[in-house]
């Protein structure tokens, strides 16, 4: 595997969008969808080392959702008792959280419950990211607002973290520092998407 740079990983999609003409939607869509491969993944391991029974935070309320997924038949995203899940998806405002938004559509076809936690006011997002937003919203994704909401991270069996990416610099600040140290301080396992 080779892994590059954050500079060498945005001139690869600035000349994937510009050069070979994939759209920045279509490369967010590819992300998203990769990082809860990643997540039901994880889930399956974590069944298995624990002898087939799913360990995890009890659901606390509700069903995973009335969606039938369109993705029902490909096994990369198929899990048993999928509703035994419960996933925050920490979602920055750049492309990041875009990729994290997709992530929780995927989820929450896949029959996971899912609950998105915003780093800032959703109204904020901006291009592919808003379109990410709306997609959630219109389909009843459950959000929080961290600074209005209450983040109960103990609820959940995971977090996915898309709070930061490749055009981030320094330590992180202010709501995206106060979601980390929860995050880690969760003791929830705990898939990021770019920079962890």
């Amino acid at each position: 595997m080779y892994i590059v740079t954050s500079d060498e990983m945005r001139e690869l999609d600035r000349r994937t969008i510009e050069e070979v003409g994939i759209p920045a939607v279509a490369l967010m869509e590819n992300a998203g969808r990769a990082i809860a491969e990643e997540v039901i993944r994880w889930c399956r391991e974590r069944c298995d080392a624990s002898g087939g029974s799913w360990k995890g935070a009890e659901s606390k309320n509700g069903s995973p959702g009335d969606l039938v997924p369109a993705v029902q038949g490909d096994a990369a995203l198929r899990l048993e008792e999928p509703e035994r899940e419960h996933w925050l998806v920490l979602a920055g405002k750049g492309n990041n959280g875009g990729d994290g938004l997709v992530a929780a559509r995927y989820l929450r076809e896949a029959g996971m419950r899912v609950t998105i936690v915003y780093a800032v006011e959703p109204g904020s997002l901006t291009g592919e990211a808003a379109l990410q937003r709306d997609a959630a919203r219109v389909l009843g994704i459950p959000l929080l607002v961290h600074g209005r909401d209450a983040v109960d991270f103990t609820a959940c069996t995971g977090i996915v973290d898309a709070l930061l990416g490749t055009g981030s610099r320094g330590a992180p600040r202010g709501a995206y520092a106060e979601l980390i140290a929860a995050a880690n301080g969760s003791g929830r396992d705990i898939v990021s998407a770019d920079i962890p």
